[in-house]
């Protein structure tokens, strides 16, 4: 059992120091040379006060320990055997920052139900300095000639391990190393490095109001770390957050989303310039969620769910309905349009774009996304080609003439249709029915 001691700086700690220890300030690293500290304050031992010297020819095992550490409590019928297996040889040494007052009913009834003799060193705070820790057990191996020899944890003790250190004055253990991350409780984890850099954090999700000076902006993508992936959204109002969780099928440009809702001002304004930013601060949202690699796919159904929880006064839903669309067709079936191969290659503007070997649909995608988004309709590929393609436009791309007068040199045309489509509606909670 393993737990943070917090606490030890709040007890009041009484002890005596000698002039050695008093030199002391720094943690001991291994192979150093412990000092002659006196331990005092010390119950059912042959004496109240001793010095590390006084164990010297012998391996000294310092066994920090509390009575909340299951794991200390249980170690105690081990280290009792060994004491006597190797009787005269070695000596552990139980050390608490604990009163007797809050140590002396575990005592008793640890010694009644195992029936061993247990001492302890009381409220020392001298050797938690030297050897740091904030994990128990904690077990700092001595040896014989003064100098420190492994810091370990319960599974090193054992029979081989102290035969070993006795025999060679030496011994190769995995050092027990407690490193402490400043946390304050009362301060969310992993902001302004409370409790760590949160470099590891495996899953997240974050949530704010509009956030002044942050620029907007949305972005998906594999963290540095290479083990997590990361979406999120800036400074964003709530439509484009819907946008974002339903948007698993592709982007949803504002053309397939239908706004249902009693007062729409709360998600989306027809608003410019300066009055968009002053409503955007009263209602965008920053979003972040982090996932492990292996639940990327299921990052829009984590935000989709999100969204309920976060907004249950709106329902959101993909719903298919038949709308007037802009449907990209062949006027004919001679094929104008197969690739020729070689780099796959886009490049767009707003004036034309290029398509060398690369798939129809990246044309559509662009319109919705960029070029077209603000028509009322929105663009649908209805060639049924699935062949890649080499196409070129010399045209303005939001001009639905100009470009089927490019397009037609392919025997294609963005024609108006009424066809089902699948659109994302957002509507109050109270509203029944799709």
């Amino acid at each position: 059992m393993k737990k943070t001691i917090q606490f030890i700086v709040l007890a009041a700690l009484c002890f005596f120091l000698s002039s050695a220890a008093r030199a002391q300030t720094t943690a001991l690293k291994i192979g150093d040379q412990v000092p002659d500290i006196s331990i005092n304050n010390i119950i059912n031992y042959k004496s109240s006060s001793v010095k590390l010297s006084d164990f010297k020819g012998k391996l000294l095992i310092l066994d920090f320990w509390a009575t909340w550490c299951g794991a200390c409590l249980n170690a105690m019928p081990l280290t009792d055997s060994l004491q006597q297996a190797f009787d005269g040889k070695i000596q552990f040494f139980p050390v608490t920052y604990q009163t007797e007052k809050e140590v002396r009913q575990t005592i008793q009834k640890i010694e009644q139900s195992k029936g061993i003799r247990i001492f302890t060193a009381l409220e020392n705070k001298e050797l938690s300095r030297l050897f740091p820790h904030t994990t128990l057990p904690h077990y700092v191996w001595i040896g014989p000639d003064g100098t420190l020899k492994a810091i370990t944890g319960t599974e090193a003790l054992n029979a081989e391990n102290i035969r070993a250190l006795l025999s060679q004055n030496e011994v190769m253990l995995r050092e027990k190393k407690d490193i402490r991350i400043p946390y304050n409780t009362k301060e969310p984890l992993f902001v302004n490095n409370n409790g760590g850099d949160g470099l590891n954090i495996q899953y997240r999700t974050v949530f704010s109001g509009y956030v002044e000076g942050l620029r907007s902006g949305t972005n998906s993508y594999k963290a540095d770390t290479g083990s997590t992936f990361r979406m999120t959204t800036l400074n964003q109002p709530l439509i484009n957050l819907y946008r974002l969780a339903y948007s698993d099928q592709g982007f949803l440009p504002t053309n397939r989303i239908v706004v249902s809702v009693a007062d729409s001002t709360l998600i989306k304004s027809r608003k410019t310039g300066a009055e968009y930013l002053d409503w955007l601060k009263d209602r965008g949202y920053c979003y972040e969620l982090t996932v492990p690699l292996s639940m990327e796919k299921q990052v829009f159904e984590i935000m989709q769910a999100d969204m309920r929880r976060l907004f249950p006064q709106y329902s959101a839903n993909m719903k298919e309905q038949d709308s007037p669309c802009l449907a990209l067709v062949r006027t004919s079936l001679t094929d104008k349009l197969k690739s020729k191969g070689g780099r796959s290659y886009t490049e767009f503007n707003a004036f034309g774009c290029t398509l060398q070997n690369f798939p129809l649909q990246r044309l559509i995608d662009q319109l919705n996304v960029r070029y077209m988004q603000g028509i009322p309709t929105p663009v649908v590929d209805q060639t049924g080609y699935t062949e890649w393609v080499d196409l070129q436009i010399n045209a303005p791309l939001n001009s639905i003439v100009e470009m089927n007068r490019e397009l037609a040199r392919y025997d294609l045309q963005l024609v108006e249709k009424i066809i089902p489509v699948e659109k994302l509606v957002i509507r109050d909670q109270r509203q029944i029915g799709f």
